[in-house]
């Protein structure tokens, strides 16, 4: 019961959630703390946490793969030519796209496609090596479906669960794949890595951050944020340094994206579900709006950033350089997360 104690307490009846997207209503967003008013938005176009979009609107299309997986796929309406894709995992119980909806459409309307794939079997189905082969094949069918996504530009993201099932994905695509089945993401971006072990994987050696990640190839650029506030998989548990030892990335970055250490005044909670639409919750079994600065100034940041840093040369300031760190500016000056590690 080690795994499914934390699960537990971070899902409690999540489930059974309804299946539907949550709403992001227009009282939902007033709902943002006002304590977040010196921690807004940026609206300059060269950060790609901003809310400066090339794209105003998406579309949707829904797919079930040869494994009998559902699929969402967003695309910016009006692109051409070939955009990065971004294939997400979610986190346990909460494989409804809806749970990160916020984030997605801020993807879209940066310019990536952008694909969440459910890979879950059921609340008590903890085969992570089997969700990762139903990941890798989803990918080849969005592919398949969406002329817009660039083969060359992939990149496997998750939270929670879903990043653990990214990282053997990632493994299983690249070095593992001999028979050249699969196509090898550019890139990992792994948000609040857990790495407990579930009742089918007791006895597999290859968890991922004690075997699995040492097989992702070094030509796999891997981001890690571990949420300093995180009892599930933050500090004290280390998984987040762990998979950083391991990963042979040549490229690799490990940040810790700081919240109540700001202060108090800033009402920023870095958490497990940070990355989630409705921050402690889905919206749709009682979530509340907390859609913040820890949202557009790193997770949404880095997770637009890193893909399209290919084809927007000023946004690598933002990747690789001095804008990393930058949480947004406060009252007392501009808040700075913590790089723990960086490999290249």
């Amino acid at each position: 019961m080690k795994f499914l104690l934390p699960i537990l307490c971070l899902a409690t009846s999540m489930a059974h959630a309804n299946e539907t997207d949550s709403a992001w209503s227009e009282a939902a967003a007033a709902a943002v703390s006002a304590t977040e008013t010196n921690l807004a938005q940026s609206t300059d176009p060269k950060h790609p946490g901003s809310s400066v979009y090339p794209y105003a609107s998406f579309t949707t299309t829904d797919f079930t793969t040869t494994d009998g997986r559902s699929v969402r796929i967003w695309a910016p309406v009006g692109a051409t030519g070939k955009l990065p894709l971004v294939a997400f995992g979610a986190g346990k119980s909460l494989g409804d796209p809806g749970n990160y909806q916020k984030m997605f459409e801020h993807l879209v309307k940066k310019g990536v496609v952008v694909a969440n794939i459910r890979f879950e079997g059921g609340f008590f189905d903890t085969d992570f090596v089997k969700f990762a082969g139903w990941f890798n094949n989803g990918v080849k069918q969005i592919l398949a479906k969406t002329p817009l996504a660039d083969p060359a530009q992939v990149y496997y993201a998750g939270h929670s669960m879903g990043a653990q099932v990214s990282v053997i994905a990632a493994a299983r695509a690249t070095t593992g794949d001999a028979a050249n089945a699969f196509v090898n993401p550019k890139g990992l971006v792994l948000l609040a890595f857990d790495n407990s072990k579930g009742p089918v994987n007791k006895g597999d050696l290859n968890n991922p951050a004690a075997g699995y990640a040492v097989q992702v190839s070094p030509a796999v650029q891997s981001v890690i944020f571990e949420f300093a506030d995180d009892s599930i998989a933050g500090p004290s548990k280390n998984y987040a340094q762990a998979l950083f030892n391991k990963l042979p990335s040549s490229k690799k970055q490990w940040v810790r994206v700081n919240g109540q250490s700001f202060g108090s005044t800033y009402g920023l909670n870095a958490y497990h579900n940070t990355p989630l639409t409705g921050g402690g919750a889905p919206l749709n079994i009682g979530g509340k709006a907390e859609l913040n600065a820890l949202d557009w100034n790193m997770v949404w940041k880095m997770m637009a950033g890193l893909p399209l840093s290919v084809s927007k040369p000023d946004y690598a300031n933002y990747i690789t350089g001095p804008g990393l760190l930058n949480g947004g500016t406060g009252t007392n000056g501009v808040l700075q997360h913590t790089l723990m590690g960086q490999s290249f």
